[in-house]
């Protein structure tokens, strides 16, 4: 049985991936802080192997993963996600020194091959439908961080002979997401009966499932598959504002969300992703019947795993 290691686990894409690894018959390792695993793994804890470095060092945690000897490393950690972080010298710096000492690890220890979590942020502002060749000018130390990583373990897997994959994440959402972030938030301003605060409306935006994210990640590791992915659906959409404001909040909260939400940017950009990931790993996600990248009955799920955890 093939075994991975994951770091970010506790998070929202990350978790995504254990599940979809383990449904794929996969054995798990997971990297924490502490022994307690975060709350979207609590209901599978019993299927994972817990591996411990409170110190957050690639030393700490070394032994342990020589033991395990994993076929695959996903690395999905990063810390300073959020956007009062993204300019954070000191955050950012950290992110890739744990990303350089984990991809030595994979290569001192054989691993064959690593797996990478980028970002559409190591483009930056793009008019144009963004390709895997488009040339990454970053405008942030979050997205030169992820761009400096991505080159970096590439470098390194590459020299010891190794396979390096590195997904670069356009949007994903899905339940379980972070309650702050755009679609979750929507949801509840709306059925509180408030009034986001948005522009005219006039971006596009690329979104995925991270369920589909999950398989892209889980797909690409079974596959060999190596290079640079951009990890989207491939069809950006036209954010339109459509508010009942204090009229049938469900109806207003499900037509928006299907329509669609801009949030406050300064200039509207266009950013959609290619699909070369998905034309490299075999499937394409549009015409999967398992994967889809919008549907009704998955924005239900959004809404009612929101209401069940009281998020609204």
């Amino acid at each position: 049985m093939k075994r991975a290691f994951v770091t970010g686990a506790s998070g929202f894409i990350g978790a995504a991936v254990v599940r979809r690894l383990l449904n794929c018959g996969w054995q798990v390792a997971v990297l924490q802080r502490t022994a307690e695993l975060g709350e979207r793994l609590r209901a599978i804890a019993g299927n994972l192997q817990p591996i411990v470095a409170s110190g957050g060092k690639v030393a700490d945690f070394a032994d342990a993963y020589r033991d395990w000897q994993p076929v695959a490393v996903f690395h999905l950690g990063w810390a300073g996600v959020s956007s009062v972080h993204r300019n954070d010298a000191g955050l950012q710096l950290g992110n890739i020194q744990f990303a350089v000492e984990l991809a030595q690890l994979c290569a001192d220890c054989r691993t064959p091959m690593f797996l990478g979590a980028g970002s559409q942020a190591e483009y930056g502002p793009k008019r144009l439908l963004i390709s895997e060749a488009e040339c990454p000018t970053p405008t942030t130390l979050y997205g030169a961080a992820k761009l400096s990583a991505c080159l970096l373990t590439q470098r390194i897997m590459e020299l010891a002979g190794l396979q390096h994959a590195w997904l670069r994440i356009f949007s994903t959402y899905g339940p379980g997401d972070n309650p702050d972030w755009l679609l979750p938030s929507l949801i509840r301003q709306l059925l509180q009966g408030q009034c986001p605060p948005l522009t005219a409306c006039e971006q596009t935006w690329d979104y995925l499932h991270v369920d589909d994210a999950a398989a892209a990640f889980e797909r690409v590791a079974a596959t060999g598959a190596t290079g640079i992915f951009n990890l989207a659906s491939g069809i950006f959409i036209f954010f339109l504002c459509m508010m009942l404001v204090g009229i049938a909040p469900r109806v207003s909260t499900i037509v928006s969300v299907l329509l669609l939400f801009t949030f406050n940017e300064r200039m509207p950009y266009v950013l959609g992703g290619g699909d070369t990931v998905l034309r490299t790993v075999g499937f394409i996600l549009m015409l999967s019947p398992s994967i889809e990248a919008m549907s009704l009955q998955r924005l239900f799920l959004q809404l009612k795993h929101a209401e069940k955890n009281q998020q609204l």
